[in-house]
């Protein structure tokens, strides 16, 4: 992930496989590699009980200018 500026990680919230990461988890590992989320897209819900089941995540370096402001502005 060297070169790597942008990912996008297609992410669930509940366990399709078992050794696969859960949305949460995901984000917490890309943060030690040192990226942050800075866009989703394409929310779905689960049919059965809408409950929240995927969502895409788009993860930038953290050291992005981006990231260096907190405010909401």
């Amino acid at each position: 992930m060297r070169n790597t500026n942008l990912l996008g990680i297609e992410t669930y919230n509940f366990s399709v496989i078992e050794s696969r990461l859960l949305f949460h988890e995901i984000i917490a590992y890309m943060r030690e590699c040192g990226f942050g989320v800075i866009d989703m897209s394409e929310p779905h819900w689960r049919v059965l009980d809408f409950a929240f089941w995927q969502i895409d995540l788009f993860f930038v370096r953290l050291n992005r200018s981006k990231f260096l402001v907190n405010a909401y502005r």
